[in-house]
C-alpha cells in the first residue's frame, strides 16, 4: 500500500503529468492580467511586442517591495533617448497558481497608464496563452499562429508560396504591422 500512495505522489509532482494550464485573454483595448507579486496584488499589461520580462512602474515596485538586484542596471534606448532602470528578479503568482521568477525592469518614473506594468507572454506561467483582438464578430475569421519560440511573439506566415511575412502585434495601438518576413539566410 506504501508503494502505490508512493507512486501516486510521484506521478502527481512529475511536471509532464501536470494538467497543461491556458490562458484566455481579450485585448480591448489592451490585455490585463491579474496576479501577486510579494504576495501583494498586481495588474500587469499583456504586450506581445515584450520578450520574456516584465517593467514594473516605480509607484508599484515600491508598493509590492521588489528589490532591486544589486549594482546592475539596464538603458533601454529607443532612436534618440535613452532611459536607465534598475533590474530585479520578482517572483510572480498567477491564477492558476504557478510561481515564475521573471526579469523585472524598474524605471524611475510610472510608464504605464491603468496598470502595475507590463508583461511579455513569455513571461506568463501558462502552457497555451490566447489573446483575442476586438469584440468578436460573425463575418471575421479566426487566425491562429504557432511560434516558434514562446516568448518571441512575432509570427510569420505565408502571403503567396514566395513571399511571407511577419505580424507585429501592438495592442495599445488601432493598427497591427504585418512586414515582409527577412529571407533564410543559406
Amino acid at each position: 500500500m506504501r508503494v502505490v500512495l508512493a507512486i501516486l505522489a510521484w506521478m502527481a509532482a512529475t511536471p509532464a503529468l501536470a494538467q497543461v494550464s491556458a490562458l484566455d485573454l481579450r485585448a480591448d483595448p489592451v490585455a490585463i492580467i491579474e496576479a501577486t507579486i510579494n504576495r501583494r496584488p498586481v495588474r500587469l499589461q499583456v504586450d506581445p511586442r515584450m520578450p520574456d520580462a516584465l517593467t514594473l512602474n516605480a509607484s508599484a515596485a515600491q508598493r509590492l517591495g521588489v528589490r532591486n538586484l544589486p549594482m546592475v542596471r539596464a538603458r533601454l534606448v529607443v532612436d534618440d533617448a535613452s532611459l536607465l532602470a534598475r533590474l530585479a528578479r520578482p517572483e510572480v503568482r498567477f491564477a492558476n497558481g504557478r510561481e515564475k521568477r521573471a526579469m523585472a525592469l524598474i524605471f524611475a518614473t510610472d510608464l504605464v497608464e491603468g496598470a502595475d506594468g507590463v508583461i511579455g507572454p513569455g513571461a506568463l506561467a501558462y502552457d497555451v496563452v490566447t489573446i483575442s483582438f476586438g469584440q468578436p464578430r460573425a463575418a471575421v475569421r479566426a487566425r491562429t499562429f504557432t511560434l516558434a519560440d514562446a516568448d518571441m511573439w512575432f509570427p510569420t506566415f505565408a502571403l503567396t508560396p514566395e513571399t511571407s511575412a511577419r505580424v507585429d502585434f501592438n495592442l495599445s495601438a488601432s493598427e497591427t504591422i504585418a512586414q515582409p518576413a527577412r529571407p533564410a539566410r543559406a
